[in-house]
């Protein structure tokens, strides 16, 4: 019996040791996170903001560059006209105006660029007869302007050599715009030919700075109402197959205009070519 009873006093302790420990694994599984959520790890990866619909994202704070006054990267109307015409011609532009204003005595405040066409002079007169015949053969410029109710025509070569011819020569060049707003003229009323006469890529075979003498542009209609003012502007012509397609234009606004309808200012009379 004494047996007995020390053996059931050990199963009892063993027992008692067991409950005990199956308590304390249990605590420690309580504390511990679930087996399926593994702990995080730590990454490299910079923080990026979820966007919040109360909250604006802000983006990240840069060097800030050393940014151009606005007023240097406006270009002045001299600097305008300059970039359209060629290097060479602009030269001769200067050289021309100078003898225009120095030798032949007119106020720069008068003188007005009526045209300007690159020509390649096809004798050694440079298209103007009687001029010196020991000129040879070259290309050039021919530059006309308009000064105290005169016309004056410069024609040159590609360099430093011009000469005044003394009348105005009926000879078609190759017309230059001279600025912004004539080029801008001549795009659109070449937009105009090539629709009104189904013409892809029709010729401009004239361009000539106009002060017209009221709002008709020298174009009138009969139905018309114009005001007397002085508007600057252009005529424009382009050839269309056997016949010519003229433009009045202003710096706004443009008109296809008929030979027998236009209206040339007294002093353009002369330097208009002939209409075929």
């Amino acid at each position: 019996m004494i047996v007995k009873h020390r053996w059931a006093v050990l199963y009892r302790r063993h027992l008692l040791l067991v409950g005990i420990g199956l308590a304390l694994l249990a605590g420690c599984r309580s504390d511990a996170a679930p087996p399926s959520d593994p702990l995080p790890t730590r990454t490299l990866a910079p923080f990026t903001p979820s966007p919040s619909p109360d909250l604006p994202i802000v983006a990240p704070t840069t060097t800030p560059t050393e940014l151009p006054d606005p007023s240097s990267l406006a270009q002045s109307p001299t600097e305008q006209r300059v970039s359209l015409i060629p290097p060479a011609a602009q030269h001769l532009l200067n050289i021309t105006l100078n003898d225009l204003t120095g030798e032949q005595g007119e106020s720069r405040d008068n003188v007005r660029l009526l045209s300007l066409e690159s020509f390649t002079w096809r004798d050694s007169s440079w298209g103007c007869p009687g001029h010196d015949e020991t000129v040879s053969f070259t290309t050039g410029y021919r530059i006309i302007y308009s000064a105290g109710g005169r016309i004056f025509a410069y024609h040159t070569d590609n360099e430093e050599t011009f000469f005044l011819c003394p009348d105005w020569v009926d000879l078609q060049g190759e017309p230059l715009p001279a600025d912004p707003i004539a080029a801008s003229m001549v795009e659109l009323a070449a937009r105009d030919v090539a629709s009104r006469f189904s013409v892809p890529q029709p010729e401009l075979i004239s361009l000539i700075a106009v002060t017209w003498s009221d709002s008709s542009l020298g174009c009138p209609r009969v139905s018309g109402d114009y005001t007397n003012e002085e508007i600057d502007g252009y005529r424009i012509v382009f050839r269309v197959n056997e016949a010519t397609a003229i433009y009045h234009t202003s710096i706004r606004e443009l008109f296809f205009c008929l030979p027998e309808d236009e209206i040339l200012p007294g002093l353009l009379n002369n330097i208009a070519p002939p209409e075929e």
